[in-house]
């Protein structure tokens, strides 16, 4: 899907890229080290994904479409 979107100007938002922690457990330390010096292993979950070819953000804590709104301000 990523190759397919490339150079088409749709950004990609990637979905819970923790996959709710468990992408972030068991990573090897070189791993860690090399995607998120001096982090943890949430962080190297989510470079990892931000890294990717083609993903243009992530969204983290989204737990449902209510919590994606952008809230409207009144004026």
């Amino acid at each position: 899907v990523l190759e397919m979107l490339e150079g088409t100007g749709i950004a990609v938002f990637a979905s819970t890229p923790l996959v709710r922690g468990r992408a972030a457990l068991g990573l090897p330390d070189a791993l860690i080290h090399a995607l998120a010096p001096a982090r943890g292993p949430a962080q190297a979950a989510l470079q990892f994904a931000r890294s990717t070819r083609g993903v243009t953000t992530t969204l983290v804590g989204m737990r449902s479409a209510f919590a994606s709104r952008v809230p409207r301000v009144r004026t």
